[in-house]
């Protein structure tokens, strides 16, 4: 995914910000996986990540490894999900951006604003999700926990398919993200969604 066209601009005389430019964001990754069923109902997987992020002249590139598992039946479902498990692999940056051309910048925040050499943490994350068929219903809820977060990310969603309709489905989720901690707790956002759609077989 990535945005195009974002201005750059410096601060004139006048104290003013004016465009002079523009530059671009993308942030990639590619998974390569490999899976085992050791039980009819019981998989187990494990994954190589790769990251790029790109913005402007700077450059960041990493990669982890992942491992998880799903079990369950025809009404039951659930998985289990290690991302980023190696703790000393990390993204590394580089800057070829020139930043003594930037008169307005003083020597020391030429050198502070570069971010040639930086590394950044892959955060370790857990993700348990589960699937429960009932009926005409099929409920689904995921539990994220990331690393240095007090709170996780939760999900929640309902699917209910007619008995005399089988192509339309009426569906409902609701997902919690949580932000930024705070002296006053964590900061999260609420996304909640329905829709219906219907199949034709």
């Amino acid at each position: 995914m990535g945005v195009d066209d974002i201005p750059s601009t410096i601060e004139n005389e006048s104290n003013k910000f004016e465009r002079v430019g523009s530059f671009s964001y993308k942030n990639s990754m590619a998974k390569v996986a490999y899976q085992v069923s050791v039980f009819d109902n019981f998989h187990i997987g494990t994954g190589l990540s790769y990251y790029m992020t790109t913005m402007d002249q700077v450059i960041g590139k990493g990669y982890n490894f992942d491992f998880g598992a799903i079990f369950g039946s025809e009404t039951f479902q659930g998985s289990l999900v290690f991302k980023n498990m190696v703790g000393g692999l990390r993204v590394k940056y580089t800057d070829e951006t020139d930043y003594s051309t930037h008169t307005q910048l003083s020597e020391e925040d030429k050198n502070s604003q570069s971010s040639d050499g930086q590394v950044e943490n892959l955060p370790f994350m857990m993700v348990l999700s589960a699937k429960k068929k009932w009926k005409q219903f099929v409920f689904y809820a995921q539990h994220k926990s990331i690393e240095n977060h007090q709170d996780a990310a939760k999900s929640y969603g309902v699917e209910y398919t007619p008995k005399f309709l089988s192509i339309f489905k009426v569906s409902g989720a609701i997902k919690k993200y949580p932000v930024v901690r705070s002296s006053e707790g964590v900061i999260f956002l609420l996304d909640i969604r329905f829709n219906a759609h219907y199949h034709y077989r």
